[in-house]
């Protein structure tokens, strides 16, 4: 199937004069294309500078960073008629010129994307999508609607696009915070639905202090999981709290960055409050309040206990996420379109703000 595929060079930058211009490569033809371009040692994973030429005239000095044997950037110099040169060279070897990156998503495109990502899918959900548009969902879907009734239309963008929103977090991981008070259990939840002892805990307060991430599934969803410092006031006059205050920014840093934060409380999930909470609550992405230590006197028999039962900890967890990025029922229909990345979703948007005609004159591109 990748032998079929073409090998597209896209402008990463605006077109135009410019410092640097950068050249993606995607496609069956990269190393190839690159050895055209005097860069025969070119091997995945190697970021190398390397001198380009032509017809064997040396033209500029590069950096080339080759991420896979399907997929490469070369950053040369901003000069269009250099960045012209690359691209006659490009559409003699390839049967094809230079795309710009504000073109939309074709037909074609989203599936040669699907067909490249599909070797790094994050979990089998995304796999399951991927695979779907590989084998013709989304241009099924383009003619399909680029034949309906303007009714038909507006409705099936639309589910297009909640469809899309939702599975995304198949294809790009939702980044989960662990925040809450010291020795609420944060690292040893963590530890959980890790699977194995990957961070340190203890009953001395304050022991947690760098960010920890990893990656780990609730339910077919995959999540980046990160553990953070505990909050609790300090005396930022003292030398031994300037390390521990500087965690607790860094958590507080993350919050911008989060899809769901989970804010862990010992003892009640209603009455308990630390610094930090209220300013991580006014970042923006939802935050969920459990109780930890159940097993304690007095505490919420509503929460968990990650060290008591470990199983119903992780299940409590994962129920939590799904509600909170309402992800809940069933995931995946097979068969069905998905935009696979924000590229494919801005074209989505982009449709659904355009007049039928103009949307259909869109969709058989």
């Amino acid at each position: 199937m990748l032998e079929a595929l073409e090998t597209h060079v896209t402008e990463l930058t605006p077109p135009g004069a410019g410092g640097v211009s950068v050249l993606e490569l995607r496609g069956p033809g990269v190393l190839g294309l690159l050895a055209s371009w005097g860069c025969a040692q070119a091997l995945p994973g190697q970021l190398k500078f390397s001198r380009l030429s032509l017809a064997g005239e040396v033209l500029d000095e590069a950096l080339v960073c080759v991420f896979s044997p399907l997929h490469a950037e070369v950053h040369i110099h901003g000069s269009r008629p250099l960045v012209r040169r690359f691209a006659a060279q490009s559409q003699r070897a390839q049967g094809q010129g230079l795309r710009s990156g504000a073109d939309g998503p074709t037909r074609r495109s989203v599936t040669e994307r699907a067909t490249l990502a599909l070797a790094h899918a994050p979990c089998e959900l995304a796999a399951r999508v991927l695979l779907d548009q590989v084998e013709g969902a989304w241009a099924g879907e383009c003619a399909r609607l680029a034949k309906s009734s303007d009714a038909e239309l507006a409705k099936s963008l639309a589910v297009w696009s909640e469809r899309s929103a939702r599975l995304r977090y198949a294809l790009e991981p939702a980044r989960v915070l662990l925040a809450g008070p010291v020795n609420a259990g944060k690292s040893t939840l963590f530890n959980v639905l890790v699977g194995e002892e990957r961070a340190i805990t203890s009953e001395v307060e304050g022991t947690t202090r760098d960010l920890i991430c990893e990656r780990v599934q609730f339910g077919p969803w995959p999540v980046d999981l990160v553990d953070s410092a505990g909050e609790r006031a300090l005396d930022l006059g003292a030398a031994q709290s300037q390390v521990e205050h500087a965690g607790q920014l860094l958590a507080r840093s993350q919050a911008a960055r989060s899809d769901w934060i989970l804010w862990l409380s010992p003892g009640s999930s209603s009455s308990a409050t630390a610094p930090g909470r209220e300013s991580l609550a006014l970042k923006g992405p939802p935050m969920t309040v459990l109780a930890t230590c159940k097993d304690r006197p007095g505490a919420d028999p509503k929460g968990i206990s990650a060290l008591q039962d470990p199983a119903q900890a992780a299940a409590r967890v994962s129920e939590l996420f799904q509600d909170a990025l309402g992800l809940r029922g069933t995931p995946w229909e097979a068969r069905q379109p998905v935009a696979i990345d924000e590229e494919a979703r801005c074209f989505l948007r982009k449709l659904q703000g355009l007049s039928p005609d103009l949307a259909r004159e869109q969709l058989l591109q």
